[in-house]
């Protein structure tokens, strides 16, 4: 995949999300790039969410 591609498909995602009336964070864009550019795995990509979220719901526990 090219990086132009790659950039067609964040607008995609991101035009999806608009739909939605959700935002698509620079970090997560950042995110995408590096799984499609083998930088970082889907399966490491999620679990660094779920982490991420465990983190923040143990903030307000």
């Amino acid at each position: 995949m090219t990086s132009l591609e790659m950039e067609h498909i964040i607008e995609e995602v991101e035009h999806s999300l608009a739909v939605e009336h959700m935002t698509m964070t620079e970090t997560e864009k950042d995110n995408l790039r590096k799984v499609g550019r083998g930088e970082m795995t889907y399966r490491d990509l999620i679990a660094q969410y779920v982490a991420d979220a465990k983190r923040l719901a143990a903030s307000h526990g």
